[in-house]
């Protein structure tokens, strides 16, 4: 009907978390910032914004490739939407510049998580 003594070495306060654990909820967060910077990532060119999350990549990417396996130039034109969400004529080398200075910028990033 009474409580007893408390066992010996009975903690009053909830323990810390191991320091791996720490760590790896670190490494969790620093990954989950990094992802969220990639997704609203843009990039600038020419005075167009770009998107350059992985999907836009994949995307200028194949606009890249098929134009190039269809042999146009470099200057030859297609309708691309922007980040803002709207039209332009772009060419060959702004979508390879757009997706070059997407790539840089998630080289710039992806290392976050590493050098916390």
């Amino acid at each position: 009907t009474e409580l007893g003594p408390l066992p010996e070495g009975a903690r009053l306060v909830k323990p810390e978390k191991p320091a791996e654990v720490v760590a790896e909820e670190a490494m969790q967060t620093a990954k989950a910032e990094r992802a969220a910077l990639v997704e609203k990532a843009t990039v600038t060119v020419d005075g167009m914004v770009f998107d350059a999350d992985e999907t836009s990549q994949n995307r200028l990417s194949r606009g890249i490739t098929a134009a190039l396996a269809l042999g146009l130039g470099p200057e030859e034109t297609t309708e691309w939407t922007l980040a803002d969400n709207s039209s332009a004529q772009v060419t060959v080398q702004q979508m390879a510049r757009a997706l070059m200075a997407a790539g840089q910028y998630q080289t710039s990033v992806w290392r976050m998580p590493y050098e916390a």
